[in-house]
């Protein structure tokens, strides 16, 4: 990673969405040392349903830095996004790439939006609502018990640049792996596509559970510490949370957890993950160590 730009996660941005992807997107490049010229790939993690737009891209070009430039969306978690964009590196593709995510839900009742544009094909499936979940703590102030609770959208935009050794510039940290598993929709619970999700990235990484000196996560509010530390093979006390408990940055939350992982200064090597979709089958992992 070579440069960041984030703005929203904890508190609503007060902006147009084209403005702020345009912010953070500018901070990212700028933090770099280089100029959207030197950008040789986009890749955007974003929602048209969370966007209210039929194709959120499209009117996004310019905010994205993707005008007259290769760019390829993902319908998922970011964390996907940093994935493709270190494909793009790996295999020779491009030297420097923008990686973009966003949620601009605040205000929005997100269940009621997803079950209203997901009508009817799969109303009946999936009920009225999706349902959300919120962490209440126990008495030792660590999150522990699980309760239905409707979480909160987030205006919210974060963006990062990556590249590759040769291209030169400053380095914030190094992204070793990733992996994503998503669930039949009406299938098993999430907890078994985190665990997939975590066995491809840390098998991609060549890297062993007792290797991780934190689990970074944020959105996955229905999963309490425990659980996520018995599927990532950790001690529950390794887990981090980011962001605030109610709030749902929908797919920008894996690469939000990223750079939080990457400019926290903590030692090791470290894990991130994250879940997004309907009724929470999907779920992205990524191992990350920070600068030395």
């Amino acid at each position: 990673m070579s440069g960041v730009g984030r703005a929203g996660f904890g508190e609503v941005a007060d902006a147009a969405l084209d403005e702020l992807i345009f912010g953070v997107a500018s901070e990212a490049l700028l933090s770099a040392g280089l100029k959207r010229k030197d950008v040789d790939y986009v890749v955007i993690a974003s929602s048209d349903v969370h966007d209210g737009r039929s194709n959120s891209t499209m009117t996004l070009t310019g905010a994205t830095g993707s005008f007259r430039c290769p760019e390829l969306r993902v319908c998922s978690d970011s964390i996907v996004a940093l994935g493709v964009a270190s494909a793009a590196l790996e295999s020779g593709l491009a030297m420097r790439v923008l990686v973009a995510s966003w949620s601009y839900t605040a205000g929005i009742d997100l269940q009621t939006l997803e079950a209203l544009a997901l009508s009817p094909l799969t109303r009946d499936l999936l009920g009225d609502g999706v349902s959300a979940a919120l962490i209440r703590s126990n008495e030792s102030g660590r999150p522990a018990n699980v309760e239905a609770v409707r979480v909160g959208g987030s205006n919210s935009a974060v963006a990062m640049v990556l590249r590759c050794p040769e291209a030169g510039g400053p380095a914030l940290g190094r992204i070793a792996g990733t992996g994503w598993w998503t669930d039949p929709w009406v299938g098993p619970s999430r907890p078994n596509a985190i665990a997939r999700a975590i066995e491809i990235a840390t098998s991609s990484a060549d890297r062993r559970p007792s290797e991780f000196a934190t689990v970074v996560t944020a959105n996955l509010h229905d999963i309490a510490d425990d659980e996520l530390g018995r599927l990532a093979q950790v001690d529950s006390a390794s887990v981090h949370r980011c962001g605030p408990a109610a709030v749902d940055v929908g797919y920008a939350a894996g690469l939000f957890a990223v750079v939080e992982a990457l400019l926290s200064h903590r030692d090791g090597w470290q894990l991130v993950v994250s879940a997004i979709g309907i009724r929470a089958q999907s779920a992205a992992a990524a191992v990350v160590v920070g600068k030395p």
